[in-house]
């Protein structure tokens, strides 16, 4: 079982100065969902720190939230063989160094993956398995 990451990052340039991603076992796509700040050189920094671990996907005109996971799921796929790709909306998190703490559960938990993918409709409009990193419960 091969799992892909999308962060969807949106005018998060404060966060992104105190973000740090580690390696990890999963490819990675950041999508800077249009972003009017500087958020996509900060992902940039990232990117150039690890450039075998993380892709950057940037879109330019919002088209909301489920568009931006939508393609950065068409891009992962392209680039890799998956059968669950995980998203987390940089919105949705109170600490930018929970992102790491959730990666690294999910590296730890793999069976977690299978729970969602039981749970989810048959009629799933995706190419993969898409599931939001934030609705796994770790213990």
């Amino acid at each position: 079982m091969r799992t892909g990451i999308i962060i969807v990052f949106k005018d998060h340039q404060k966060e992104i100065d105190h973000f740090e991603l580690h390696k990890t076992s999963f490819p990675i796509c950041l999508v800077n969902n249009a972003s009017r700040d500087d958020t996509l050189k900060g992902l940039e920094n990232i990117r150039f720190k690890n450039p075998f671990y993380f892709s950057i996907l940037d879109i330019k005109k919002d088209r909301g939230l489920k568009k931006a996971i939508n393609a950065g799921s068409r891009f992962l796929t392209s680039q890799n063989d998956l059968t669950h790709i995980g998203f987390i909306i940089v919105a949705e998190i109170k600490n930018p160094t929970e992102i790491n703490d959730l990666i690294m559960n999910l590296e730890k938990q793999p069976s977690k993956i299978t729970d969602i993918k039981e749970k989810s409709p048959k009629n799933v409009n995706y190419l993969k398995q898409v599931f939001s990193v934030l609705s796994l419960s770790f213990n």
